[in-house]
């Protein structure tokens, strides 16, 4: 199951609130309207190749995290395992663990797969949850050939949900009765045309209608407190060129995010709905020769809340790195931006980032990494507020492994 709690990626319970600038400056903590906040997450995202390579394959694992503050840790994790047990069985397991200032997801699912012919497939996945109410039964099916992989789910969110309130208790403090059921649909397609590479993930939890209570003491019974509504759509695709030119291997590629929740609220005095909108491009471009490589990248994303919030960032880096042996060591200049604003003209940050970033990978193997980066403050303002030139400034580790050669089948 793959819940955003608190805020992006998403099919589970959202936070709702009321149109009211004062509830929207809370829901917009002051972490994400700055602009170091982008930096973090580039730092603690996944490795762009080790990301692609976990897309595309089966049998992978791969882990990031990092500081966001004194107190928060970035975590990021995803495993996916597939299990042939027979000549026309795989077992197939998925785990995601996403924690920060925005988003909550963390997903456990396992099932059968059955092959139809060489190229098809179906079978089911359960998500079972210690409250059975938020656990998930999906549907899955795929097509493989052409030098693609097509996959559609279709799961029945919170499946258990109602039956588990059926007899209320003091033990379930804040039951929720689905008056819609939510049900998402998920299609993922990867492939690759000669020297071009695709991958796609569109999701969607269709339109869901809930009823919250609590359990009143005095009244020794279970008392209604609001509706809450909700539905989601999002789409991530992204696509790469690679080609040699007079003896160097060149490489551009683009990414494009978008997610769009719309919420609704009601109770007894209030009614209010939302659109929560967010778009994101990216871009890259790579030269290589030998062991010495050249990149440059950048992001734009824009958010907007009806029109009571609007938030447009960018980051934008260059770099270069240098492989000796089993060592991949690069130096990268990033610089972000963030320009936010709740109600019409009224600016609430502009916010401008800087910071070098050193990143070292050690090749356990040609399919098992370890990296280690460091952050140094570069931000002339921060500086002169009592830092020094390079202070530090946070550090990350990812590890990433592709064991499917161990478990594919043959």
């Amino acid at each position: 199951m793959e819940n955003p709690r608190s805020l992006n990626l998403s099919r589970a319970v959202f936070l709702i609130i009321a149109v009211l600038p004062s509830l929207l400056s809370a829901y917009v903590m002051q972490e994400y309207i700055d602009s170091e906040y982008l930096l973090d997450e580039y730092c603690s995202a996944y490795m762009r190749e080790e990301f692609y390579d976990y897309i595309e394959g089966e049998n992978r694992v791969i882990i990031s995290g990092g500081c966001y503050n004194v107190q928060q840790l970035s975590m990021k994790s995803m495993l996916k395992v597939r299990i042939p047990v027979n000549s026309v069985v795989d077992f197939t397991l998925n785990n995601i663990y996403h924690d920060d200032f925005e988003f909550n997801e963390k997903t456990f699912n396992f099932g059968l797969l059955f092959r139809i012919s060489d190229f098809a497939y179906a079978g089911f996945l359960a998500n079972p949850t210690f409250y059975k109410k938020e656990s998930d039964i999906s549907l899955a099916a795929g097509i493989d050939g052409y030098n693609t992989k097509n996959r559609i789910t279709f799961t029945f969110d919170n499946f258990d949900n109602n039956y588990s309130h059926k007899d209320w208790d003091e033990h379930l403090t804040e039951p929720r009765i689905y008056l819609s059921q939510p049900y998402s649909l998920k299609i993922e397609s990867t492939g690759s045309l000669k020297e071009l590479s695709f991958y796609t993930i569109f999701t969607r939890r269709f339109p869901s209608s809930e009823e919250h209570y609590h359990f009143d003491l005095s009244a020794d019974s279970f008392v209604y407190d609001y509706t809450a509504d909700s539905a989601i759509m999002s789409l991530s695709t992204g696509y790469r060129y690679g080609k040699e030119i007079m003896s160097v291997e060149a490489e551009a590629g683009f990414s494009f995010t978008s997610l769009i929740m719309r919420n609704g609220y009601r109770d007894s005095l209030l009614q209010s709905s939302e659109d929560d909108r967010r778009f994101k491009i990216s871009g890259y471009m790579t030269a290589k020769k030998n062991s010495l490589s050249l990149e440059a990248f950048g992001d734009y994303s824009l958010r907007s809340i009806d029109t009571l919030y609007g938030k447009r960032e960018w980051l934008l880096g260059c770099g270069a790195g240098y492989r000796w042996r089993f060592l991949d060591v690069s130096l990268k200049q990033l610089f972000s931006n963030v320009n936010s604003e709740i109600l019409e003209n009224s600016v609430l940050k502009d916010s401008p980032q800087s910071r070098l970033v050193l990143t070292v990978t050690y090749r356990i193997n040609e399919k098992t990494f370890f990296t280690a980066r460091k952050g140094f403050e570069t931000d002339i303002r921060d500086i002169e507020n009592g830092g020094k030139y390079f202070f530090y400034d946070k550090g990350y580790i990812m590890f990433y492994m592709n064991f499917d050669n161990f478990l594919k089948r043959g």
